[in-house]
């Protein structure tokens, strides 16, 4: 038999064990920091969702309302003690016009609403529009006082309607009084933009119906007069709270936000570099916000181009 050959075992050295120690620690810091990176984003983007919900459910409600906006058009003759010929008339009134931030909106819809019950078919006056100010008249006591730009909705009993005993848009102070009419729907709203108009196709520019966004079923145009728009376009700005929170200089409007706005959407032909011109100085001043826009198709409209 052959001379046994004496077996050598091999291991690492230290020098060797020190690197793989060194390159295993520097793995594990880059895997906990790329971790805590997608954590981070993660909890931002749960957060802005969160906090972006309300608006959302605002936005929804004011589209499914306004969709229900009712004027019970009918042709009467236009002077019954010297009758000339008919004319479309109406009792009821829709009204989008200029408001502290963007337009407001103020119509009648079949919300059945009356007092603290609810009667089928009875009709509501309905109102949104974009306010700042103090949550003081509905926080809870021990809540600190907060204010902010906000969404508010006026929803008036039909016991207390107040639109057949007015000649003009006065009746719409009714449904603005906060807190008995009036009320918050979400915080943190910047704009509220409406812009009634035709189809498309039929009005590619926008302005056939106004041209400056008002309308006014009573006052207005006569193109106007006693009828619904087919639609309107529904535009939101809202931002998040992290940005109200650092803007926040007590009962004084943000300058950064209302400056953002001066001399906007005035002009339906400027609406898409008015938008764009909002939103730089928005980023410029840091505000992270969403704009969120979609068209609603008022059902009882029956549009005609005859006067």
């Amino acid at each position: 038999m052959g001379k046994s050959r004496a077996k050598r075992c091999y291991g690492f050295s230290l020098v060797e064990v020190l690197v793989a120690s060194a390159i295993l620690g520097v793995l594990v810091i880059l895997l906990s920091s790329a971790t805590g990176s997608l954590l981070n984003t993660l909890r931002n983007a749960h957060s802005k969702i969160d906090q972006y919900s309300a608006a959302r459910a605002g936005f929804e409600q004011i589209l499914s309302t306004l969709s229900q906006a009712t004027l019970n058009t009918y042709w009467d003759y236009d002077n019954p003690a010297n009758p000339n010929n008919y004319v479309r008339k109406s009792d009821l009134h829709l009204l989008i016009a200029p408001s502290t931030m963007g337009h407001a909106v103020f119509f009648q819809a079949p919300l059945s609403r009356n007092g603290n019950t609810t009667s089928s078919g009875l009709l509501n006056a309905v109102g949104f529009w974009v306010d700042f100010g103090s949550d003081s008249q509905w926080k809870p006591g021990h809540v600190p006082e907060q204010f902010r730009f906000r969404l508010m909705q006026g929803i008036q009993p039909a016991d207390s309607l107040q639109v057949f005993t007015t000649t003009d848009g006065s009746w719409t102070n009714a449904v603005k009084t906060i807190p008995d009419v009036g009320f918050p729907i979400a915080s943190n709203v910047l704009a509220l933009i409406l812009w009634p108009r035709l189809p498309v196709v039929q009005d590619p520019e926008g302005n056939d119906l106004s041209a400056n966004f008002a309308y006014n079923s009573r006052q207005g145009s006569a193109i106007q007069k006693a009828q619904l728009p087919p639609s309107v376009q529904v535009t939101m700005i809202v931002m998040d709270e992290a940005s109200a929170s650092r803007l926040a200089s007590g009962s004084a409007a943000p300058t950064a936000i209302t400056s953002a706005f001066t001399n906007r959407f005035q002009d339906v032909t400027r609406f898409e570099s008015d938008l764009e011109a909002v939103r730089a100085a928005l980023t410029a001043a840091k505000v992270n916000h969403l704009v969120l826009s979609s068209s609603v198709t008022l059902r009882e409209a029956k549009w005609s181009q005859t006067p």
